[in-house]
């Protein structure tokens, strides 16, 4: 199993609303599990966004929090 995979079955069943995205990034797909506040279980500050980057291979890259 993936990073990716693991993430989003953890979240799954902790019941963590998450929404996913993919993108281009230096010639590089990426793929994101974003937790926005507001979300299922996902807590913090009005527009507190919390973003999981995954390389094309479902690796972890980085963990991304904003406000």
């Amino acid at each position: 199993m993936s990073d990716l995979e693991d993430l989003k079955a953890l979240l799954t069943r902790f019941g963590v609303g998450f929404t996913e995205s993919k993108h281009r990034e230096k010639k590089k797909d990426i793929y994101q599990v974003i937790c926005e506040q507001g979300a299922d279980k996902v807590g913090g500050y009005m527009c507190f966004v919390t973003v999981f980057e995954f390389d094309a291979e479902g690796k972890f890259i980085e963990m991304g929090a904003w406000e």
